[in-house]
């Protein structure tokens, strides 16, 4: 055997054990990616696939076919317009970020401190009372409690800064922004259309 035979049996030998061991890796990686991107692709198909059973599943005739059709034309005509009701929301939203920036800060602390006090502080204050109102066999325990209309009527009525931008929007004052309409009444974003069954 000359030398450039063994020569090039060691060099193929080389990339043989260089094969093996990356051509293992790279397949490894390979199969790896691969499994990730099915995975994804099958998470990423499962709102398709179930949007598209719900379409398909009433089709029998071609009058359902029809109707299904023209449901889904009036779908796709609602889910436009939320998209647009939203984006112009989102857009007041962006818009009034500047002017409104400091008062939603000093909203929410008053939000929280409003919280604080008729959740958690008051809710507290009254488990006593109810125990001894019960013990005592008290006919009107039931209206201690706060339900949400009372604590939506207390959290308007003890928020003092809503109070003052709404005096503020309606005083004789000539204010070119109006701060209790341009920051809390833009408007809110609705709820995603529902497909209609």
């Amino acid at each position: 055997m000359t030398k450039q035979n063994k020569k090039n049996k060691k060099t193929v030998k080389k990339e043989a054990f260089r094969e093996g061991i990356f051509g293992g890796i790279g397949r490894a990686i390979k199969r790896a990616v691969n499994s990730a991107a099915k995975a994804i692709k099958k998470e990423i198909m499962k709102p398709v696939n179930a949007f598209l059973e719900v379409i398909m599943k009433p089709i029998k005739t071609i009058e359902d076919f029809i109707v299904t059709i023209l449901c889904l034309a009036s779908y796709l005509q609602l889910v436009f317009e939320w998209f647009s009701r939203t984006l112009k929301t989102i857009t007041k939203y962006f818009l009034a970020i500047l002017p409104c920036f400091v008062i939603w800060g000093v909203n929410s602390f008053i939000l929280f401190l409003q919280y604080i006090i008729f959740d958690v502080i008051l809710s507290i204050l009254l488990i006593p009372a109810q125990k001894i109102g019960i013990a005592l066999d008290y006919p009107y325990i039931s209206s201690i409690k706060l339900d949400k209309s009372t604590k939506d009527k207390l959290y308007e009525k003890t928020n003092l800064l809503k109070s003052v931008l709404k005096w503020l929007d309606n005083s004789s004052l000539d204010l070119k922004f109006k701060p209790y309409k341009g920051c809390f009444q833009i408007g809110d974003i609705k709820p995603f259309p529902q497909w209609p069954l």
